[in-house]
């Protein structure tokens, strides 16, 4: 169920950014209207080094997590077959836990026009399951 990633280097690598987890960040918290309810997205720009924000943008540190990831190769309308074979597997160990679902666009359409080519890591919280080495 986990594929590697692409190997075609993202915007992020490319740059020589910080890694994704317990990074620092420019971020925006839009609301974001869903189908039942109004939810709140974080949507951040990984940097190397402190820089200002500007209107709702600040920077901020997006704390490291214990993740289960999938890599989802294609079009983003079909993320939600990801997320469902994702959910069932952490569902399926009892490993969840409360906290944000997170995004990381490996290949996006900053990257590429052709969506068959977007890389997209789709990242579950969940707790330690084996002693850190």
């Amino acid at each position: 169920m986990l594929n590697q990633a692409s190997p075609r280097r993202s915007v992020r690598d490319a740059a020589g950014l910080a890694a994704p987890c317990g990074i620092r960040a420019v971020l925006a918290a839009p609301d974001v209207a869903t189908r039942n309810e109004v939810a709140q997205m974080v949507a951040f720009v990984p940097v190397a080094t402190e820089v200002t924000g500007a209107g709702r943008a600040r920077m901020t540190e997006i704390p490291a997590a214990e993740l289960a990831v999938a890599v989802h190769h294609g079009a983003f309308g079909d993320l939600d077959k990801t997320y469902s074979a994702l959910g069932t597997y952490v569902a399926e160990r009892e490993v969840g836990v409360d906290g944000p679902i997170r995004e990381l666009y490996l290949v996006s359409p900053f990257d590429t026009t052709d969506e068959s080519e977007y890389v997209t890591e789709v990242c579950w919280p969940i707790f330690r399951t084996e002693p850190a080495r």
